[in-house]
């Protein structure tokens, strides 16, 4: 791998829908690594993360482990940080709940 891998920051977008790893597009987020106890290799816990709209914050799931040419191979790494995507996911929908208070308030 070109690039280096950082835990709560680095980030992974599934290239293709799969039938584990869910829709492309799917967001996942390094949780920790781990060493394979059979051949030592260091092993990613992946998180899945979504934005819950009823909290309106992002939420991570853990959800599986994979080494690296499993990401390779199904993942795009995004350039973004994990803390700037929560960020960017925030503000629109900060935005888009402001705006669709105001359209109520417009209707009343």
């Amino acid at each position: 791998m070109k690039y280096e891998l950082v835990t709560n920051e680095t980030l992974f977008e599934v290239k293709e829908d799969h039938k584990v790893l869910g829709k492309s597009g799917t967001i996942y987020s390094i949780i920790d690594f781990l060493p394979d106890i059979e051949t030592g290799e260091t092993k990613l816990v992946l998180g899945k993360s979504e934005f819950d709209t009823e909290r309106g914050q992002m939420c991570t799931q853990l959800f599986g482990v994979v080494d690296k040419l499993q990401v390779e191979n199904f993942f795009y790494i995004i350039e973004e940080t994990y803390s700037n995507y929560i960020l960017k996911l925030s503000t629109s929908y900060k935005d888009n709940k402001e705006s669709q208070t105001k359209k109520e308030k417009k209707v009343l």
